[in-house]
């Protein structure tokens, strides 16, 4: 594995880790001192794995965009979505099945909109219920939002 794939594969690990501890694990902390520190401790990292894995995310994607790898915005969108969508399927069927054992509340018309790339946007002013897959929306639009200044105000070629 290259020394880069590693490194996303560690800060996704650390991400994942990072959530399922501050939306399950951390209600569930109480007075215990063990727990209590691990909290502590494991935030910094938390936090520098997110930003990390979103700066990294950029540096790929704008190098990918200037590659010109895309024909039209309909390939482009047909790749991101590709990719996009069936880790927030996951998350969202993990969390319908979590939800079954009344453990959390589950919004379905919510989440819906989450699906189909539409949560925080003014056609659904609000994200799904699912916390590890929030971002995404947000991510497709911006995605292709640039994928559009670049294709139409790249003129000079570098």
């Amino acid at each position: 594995m290259s020394n880069i794939n590693f490194l996303k594969l560690y800060l996704t690990c650390v991400i994942i880790w990072g959530h399922l501890q501050e939306h399950f694990f951390q209600p569930f902390r109480g007075d215990s001192p063990v727990l209590q520190k691990i909290g502590e401790h494991y935030s910094p990292l938390y936090a520098y794995a997110v930003e990390m894995f979103f700066i990294m995310s950029g540096y790929f994607f704008f190098h990918t965009l200037r590659n010109n790898k895309f024909n039209t915005i309909k390939d482009f969108c047909i790749l991101k979505i590709s990719r996009l969508w069936p880790a927030v399927a996951i998350c969202v069927a993990a969390f319908a099945v979590i939800a079954a054992f009344d453990i959390v509340k589950f919004d379905k018309y919510r989440n819906f909109f989450l699906l189909l790339f539409l949560g925080d946007t003014a056609v659904s002013p609000q994200s799904g219920n699912v916390g590890v897959a929030w971002y995404t929306t947000n991510m497709f639009w911006a995605m292709l939002f640039y994928y559009f200044l670049i294709k139409n105000f790249n003129r000079g070629g570098g």
